[in-house]
Parts: C-alpha cells; structure tokens; sequence
C-alpha cells in the first residue's frame, strides 16, 4: 500500500468493540455537519456544512490495498462583516483530508485509536449506526492517535481557510490564517441532513471550472494556491 493510499484510508480510529459487532463491513458511509465559530466585532459568526463520507475496502492486488474514502459536500462559508471565508475540502495534501480529520476526531471522543483499515470502517459503521448524535470538536493539531508517523506526516491542522480579494475572481483567492480571522472551533456532529449544496450562489464561476484548476485549466501549474474546484465543492462542476 502506498502513502498515499494509508493515508487516504486511515480516516477512523475505533475497534469493532465500538462498531458493535464481531466482523467488519466492505463499506459504510455516516454523515456529519461541521460548524465554523468565529468571533469578530460585530458579535459571534458561524457557518456550516453538511457531509457524507463513505469509505470501501477493495480488493487487495499484492502489497495494494484497493478502495478508498470519499468525501461528499461543499466548504463551509462563514459571511464575515469583510467579506465571506471558506473551510475547504481539501489542500491537496493527502496527510490532511477532511472525511480523515473529522473521523479520527469521533474517534478519539470514544478513547479509540485508528490501526488499520478494518478498524476503519469499523467506526464509520459504528457512526452510521448510531441512534444519539456524536459530538466533538476538530482539534487545532492532528493528536488525536494518528497511526503511521514513521511515514513522515506531519499534525494536521483545521481546514485550509480562504478568502478572495474579487469573490468574482477565483484568480484573487488568498489564504488567511483562522487565528488571524477569529475562528474560536471547529464544531463536529454526526447528523442525518442531506449533503449541503447551494455554495455557487456565492462563486457564480465554480461550475464553469468543471472541476478544473481556478486559474480555468487542468494543470496544477500556477494555479492559485494550487486549488482546484473540488476544494469547494463535490456536488457541482464535475
């Protein structure tokens, strides 16, 4: 299994003591809502977002391990008195993924450790299956018993917050630090609401990129930030 493939399955942490039953499935899926709180003058801000994760154990070919996670939904939007701010999806770092980032952190609400794939899908089943709503918060720092740090990943942070000098430019977009921004938490709860959507009435140009780079090709070369449309949104543009 290569690194990229650990790190893109290793998005849970609980045993199947805490899936509730003795074997493990071929794959699950549990939604969740993430809530952005930040303070500014003018009071308490927050936006949110709905999503699905789903993750698939496929069939192992010598030392590679099929399937993967997947991630459904778009980056939350908190409307701030200077203009909007965006929690991404993704940063194009394979070491942080969002549906790895809030799974681990269920994980670690119930004292649980990721240690393999098995374990994995374990805790997304166990989520699914839940009949309360599971509660935490996304740690600033990725300490919450990532396996795998012999491979050189470094702690994971909250998502790659962004805002855009001209929102109808994608080409302005820059990155702003959440400390320098206000963001207080990062609000975490499994839910049964459809997938968020609806994110293109604030970038009208999103579903022209079809998924491409925000500079409007298909080259990562110079494009902003190196972000793609997919950073915004799974839902639209494909």
């Amino acid at each position: 299994m290569t690194r990229r493939d650990v790190l893109g399955l290793f998005a849970g942490g609980a045993s199947v003591a805490l899936a509730g039953c003795g074997g493990t499935p071929n794959s699950a899926s549990y939604r969740f809502r993430m809530t952005v709180e930040v303070d500014t003058p003018q009071g308490l801000k927050t936006g949110s977002s709905a999503y699905e994760v789903t993750s698939i154990k496929g069939v192992r070919v010598g030392d590679r391990g099929g399937g993967g996670t997947f991630l459904r939904g778009e980056a939350v939007v908190v409307d701030l008195p200077e203009g909007p701010v965006f929690a991404l999806l993704n940063d194009g770092n394979p070491a942080q993924t969002l549906a790895g980032m809030a799974t681990l952190a269920f994980a670690a609400s119930e004292g649980q450790r990721v240690k393999d794939l098995d374990q994995f899908i374990a805790t997304v089943a166990a989520l699914s299956a839940r009949w309360t709503t599971a509660r935490t918060d996304l740690p600033r720092r990725r300490d919450i018993g990532v396996a795998m740090r012999s491979d050189g990943m470094d702690d994971g942070n909250w998502p790659l917050f962004v805002r855009f000098g001209d929102i109808a430019d994608p080409k302005t977009v820059e990155r702003v630090e959440p400390e320098a921004i206000g963001v207080r938490r990062i609000q975490l709860e499994t839910t049964r609401d459809a997938v968020t959507t609806g994110i293109e009435k604030w970038l009208g140009w999103l579903p022209s990129l079809k998924g491409g780079y925000l500079h409007g090709g298909f080259t990562s070369r110079g494009a902003p930030l190196g972000l793609d449309g997919t950073a915004f949104s799974t839902e639209i543009g494909q």
